[in-house]
């Protein structure tokens, strides 16, 4: 019996040291008769002893969960740099789902989703369920996932410490926006997107659309007019008493970030502009269905809606560099 102690009582304490893994949970939260869901990321060696900054990762519109973590990696982002990401999802149903960014998506919109009011919420219940550190709790996300994180900056300014927006500017009247404190802003755009034009326009959006024609299946297609990437952001940095004055912060191949001098309370405002680029995430892998069937026609009509991926910037170490730098 001694024997099988001395064996047993060194091997319970060495699982019970050994470092936490990195682990996925799914939950649910019931919010405004709407069932949601959400996943969350914790790093390795996570515990209740410390508190940790959160990364909101939204996907963009017509995606999921499951596309937001194997498209934007950002789970290997968090492992190695020790913060908590969560995916939420929007409305929709199977695997396609939307925000109600303001004027884009689909029944989010449709239904006047209260998409703000439930990330509210889910703060709270991650407040409650995990040990985060609410002063430090950042957004991110694609196209309707960035619509989402301007809406956030606007409606929930005492909750979102900065935003980081991929491939798509404000849908929303930003300079209306009544917040508690300026929301720094890091923002990642091509200049060849055509789903959010970087020079704005009358026809905004479509790009999911197309790519359903394009195999014959009817998809509605709802455009909407768009201001261009750079006049959105310098209706943010008039808000935020920014100078005119800008400097170039990182250039690199096709990516240069340009960022404004002078703003109230040092929120920045950080521009990255990518040449040629399209509606992608900077530094992203290839589409689980391209490496699949890189030769096939959904591969191929998915690259010609969204144009190409820069791989001079990677957006997920930017953006954690970014946050970084802010805390409420």
């Amino acid at each position: 019996m001694k024997f099988i102690y001395a064996l047993v009582f060194p091997l319970f304490l060495l699982l019970a040291v050994s470092p936490a893994r990195a682990e996925d949970d799914e939950h649910t939260l019931k919010y405004d008769g709407y069932r949601r869901e959400y996943l969350v990321h914790t790093p390795p060696g996570y515990s209740r002893e410390r508190k940790l900054p959160v990364i909101l990762n939204f996907h963009g519109g017509g995606g999921s969960i499951e596309v937001a973590e194997e498209d934007t990696k950002m789970s290997e982002t968090a492992d190695k740099h020790g913060f908590i990401v969560v995916y939420p999802e929007g409305i929709g149903w199977w695997k396609f789902h939307v925000w109600n960014g303001g004027n884009c998506c689909g029944k989010a919109v449709d239904k006047n989703v209260d998409d703000v009011g439930f990330i509210s919420s889910l703060i709270d219940v991650l407040a409650k369920d995990y040990n985060i550190d609410t002063k430090r709790v950042y957004a991110t996300g694609i196209s309707n996932g960035a619509q989402i994180s301007y809406r956030l900056a606007c409606e929930l300014s005492d909750k979102i410490t900065a935003i980081a927006p991929v491939a798509s500017q404000p849908v929303l009247d930003f300079s209306q926006c009544k917040m508690s404190r300026p929301v720094p802003v890091l923002h990642f755009h091509g200049t060849e997107d055509h789903c959010a034009r970087y020079e704005g326009g009358e026809n905004c959006g479509g790009c999911f659309a197309n790519f359903f024609h394009a195999f014959y299946i009817p998809m509605k297609e709802k455009p909407w007019p768009c201001e261009s990437v750079k006049k959105s952001i310098d209706t943010i940095k008039g808000m935020y008493g920014c100078s005119r004055e800008s400097v170039v912060t990182y250039h690199h191949g096709q990516v240069t970030c340009e960022s404004a001098k002078g703003c109230m309370q040092g929120a920045n405002v950080t521009l990255c502009t990518i040449k040629g680029g399209g509606h992608t995430w900077p530094d992203a892998g290839v589409p689980k269905m391209c490496r699949r069937w890189p030769d096939g026609s959904l591969c191929r009509n998915y690259f010609e809606q969204v144009g190409s991926t820069t791989h001079d910037i990677n957006a997920n170490e930017a953006m954690w560099a970014f946050f970084q730098r802010y805390s409420m």
